[in-house]
């Protein structure tokens, strides 16, 4: 950790007008060898802080150490205040530890656990027009290949009724990999991407579009207290159609008598922001026992979405957990 002195070679010694980052390299080096091996370390000025974080990006291509990274780049942000404060605010505003999926739509960093599984099974709603899609049901099976990674799939049968002819058939197959890259529990903060594809099952297509859809989304989780806070942002890759934008901002509350109080806002958005729907939701989890869990949302779309919005949503289903490492929440 850098416990506040000076960094010798790094106060003394400026980058020239016709010198670059490598030319430093080597102080650099032996002052993260320094940092790795628990002795103090000292930064004064603002620009030497600058600069020092700098050359530690440039040295360390890759950066595995949580710690050392987090240092890097507190020593940028010091000399960047006011950019420094606009993303801090953001993260502390928007980022929530295994409180997003179902029976939410935007979701989060967390993962099952290595070796355990996580399977939800539900039903939901989207009622459009007078026209109701039913996935009755949805099956999401979850593995945990390790801490840190998730593997995905996700097949619904869909059945389409209301007004006019009823249609049943198999929906689209999602396959995905979630990979938390930073996890840092001192400050309750994870991030994750979850790389997904999506394609169409055999049928008739008369209620899903044949397409290939690949999603790029970034996830941010942050717990405060009870209250806990999830933001999702990715964009959809379409074989045919515009490609689409993806948000999500979620909210937890762990109440008493282990209920979790759930509240998101979600959109989509075609690439061009043409095309947009913007659906509220809340709901909650309960846990029954540290296997089962029971899920329940309910919401609509807002008035600032076009005429694709859904007028209302539903999920309601039984989330199991299975494995040697379940563990009850606390």
């Amino acid at each position: 950790m850098i416990k506040g002195g000076l960094v010798p070679g790094v106060n003394k010694r400026r980058l020239g007008d016709g010198e670059s980052v490598g030319h430093a390299r080597a102080p650099v080096k032996r002052q993260l060898r320094k940092i790795r091996s628990g002795q103090r370390v000292y930064l004064t000025s603002p620009d030497d802080r600058f600069a020092y974080g700098l050359q530690c990006v440039a040295v360390l291509r890759p950066v595995w150490d949580n710690d050392l990274m987090v240092f890097c780049l507190c020593i940028i942000a010091r000399r960047l205040r006011s950019f420094a404060l606009a993303i801090a605010a953001c993260l502390l505003s928007t980022a929530a530890l295994a409180q997003g999926g179902p029976p939410l739509l935007t979701d989060d960093p967390g993962t099952p656990g290595n070796q355990n599984w996580e399977i939800n099974i539900g039903i939901t709603d989207s009622g459009t027009h007078g026209r109701h899609t039913l996935e009755t049901p949805i099956l999401d099976l979850n593995y945990g290949a390790g801490d840190r990674v998730q593997l995905k799939f996700e097949v619904p049968w869909l059945v389409e009724t209301g007004k006019g002819p009823t249609y049943s058939e198999a929906g689209s197959s999602l396959t995905g990999v979630k990979y938390r890259f930073f996890d840092q529990e001192k400050m309750h903060l994870d991030v994750a991407t979850y790389p997904q594809l999506r394609l169409s099952s055999p049928g008739p297509g008369r209620i899903d579009e044949d397409n290939i859809e690949f999603l790029l989304p970034l996830e941010i989780v942050r717990t405060q207290g009870k209250v806990q806070l999830n933001w999702e942002a990715g964009y959809n890759f379409r074989q045919h159609g515009l490609d689409e934008w993806l948000f999500g901002f979620a909210v937890a509350y762990n109440g008493p008598g282990k209920w979790q109080w759930l509240a998101e806002l979600h959109s989509v958005a075609l690439r061009d922001f043409s095309d947009r729907e913007f659906v509220f939701q809340a709901g909650f989890r309960r846990e029954l026992s540290p296997h089962y869990s029971i899920l329940f949302a309910a919401g609509r779309g807002l008035p600032a979405s076009s005429d694709r919005q859904p007028d209302i949503t539903g999920y309601v289903g039984l989330q199991l957990r299975l494995g040697k490492h379940v563990q009850d929440t606390p």
